[in-house]
């Protein structure tokens, strides 16, 4: 699945517009919106309002939204002044600093290299000082901050869209110009999306829980070992019965440990199949 984390109405309408997207109303914290594209799949935006702490909160509010069980791809999208970029110019965040904290974030440039890479600076407030060589915005550290308690760092990227710069102060924003900037970028966002989803099925594929393995640690008294064990042994049955029942006994058993004793004599008991063709 992807995700768009923005923080104003005006940066995700060139998104909701291209992609189709649609309010949803049943929840009201955030305004979420929802969609799917034949390309890039189930897609989810919400839109946060300004500051790390509001990007945080709404990144959050997704997550849970997703079932909390999730190895999508996360984009933040926004508007940010630069000293010298040009106005219009968008990049991508290869360095995030938050600077209340000093804490750095390194999103990893995956796939093609379909923008240019800038070090951002968080800021908690509008910063017209313009520092030599920095992005400066108000969002990104705290939608990284959220974003990397969910899932991996090369399935998170923050896409930033030069606003302002010295000789264009931000005074002159409003948002319909806010929508003009983030227009032209929007197919470089769906391509390094189409860049990260593999990623994220992949590891999805690889924390799938496998058949049998809710239903069984459901009740009794399982430890993290007796699940990590249960779990090899769910793939293991996978790859070489996966047509079998499990045996009746594990259904009755409390205690994680003697499911697993009942379920790996089961397996090592099952016949070797070869796959020789005859």
């Amino acid at each position: 699945m992807l995700h768009f984390v923005v923080a104003l109405a005006a940066e995700a309408r060139p998104l909701i517009t291209a992609l189709g997207l649609q309010r949803d109303d049943a929840h009201d914290a955030f305004p979420v919106y929802h969609g799917e594209d034949p390309t890039l799949g189930p897609i989810s935006l919400v839109v946060t309002g300004m500051g790390a702490a509001l990007a945080a909160a709404g990144t959050a509010h997704l997550f849970h939204l997703a079932g909390g069980r999730d190895h999508g791809v996360w984009i933040n999208v926004g508007i940010a002044g630069h000293p010298t970029r040009e106005v219009g110019e968008a990049v991508l965040g290869l360095r995030v600093l938050d600077a209340p904290s000093d804490k750095v974030f390194y999103p990893p440039r995956i796939g093609p290299r379909r923008l240019p890479g800038e070090q951002i600076k968080t800021v908690p407030k509008v910063d017209t000082s313009y520092p030599e060589g920095w992005v400066v915005e108000m969002e990104a550290s705290g939608f990284l901050a959220t974003a990397l308690r969910y899932t991996t760092a090369e399935l998170v990227q923050v896409i930033k869209v030069i606003s302002d710069n010295r000789r264009h102060p931000v005074e002159r924003l409003d948002a319909a110009m806010v929508s003009e900037l983030i227009t032209p970028h929007v197919e470089t966002v769906k391509q390094i999306a189409a860049d990260l989803l593999p990623h994220g099925q992949a590891r999805a594929a690889r924390h799938a829980e496998p058949v049998g393995f809710a239903d069984l640690t459901a009740e009794g008294r399982w430890s993290v070992t007796d699940r990590r064990a249960l779990r090899r042994l769910l793939e293991r049955r996978a790859m070489i019965a996966p047509e079998l029942d499990l045996p009746d006994e594990v259904h009755r058993l409390w205690r994680g440990s003697d499911v697993n004793r009942v379920l790996r004599a089961w397996l090592d008991d099952l016949p070797v199949q070869l796959g020789v063709d005859r």
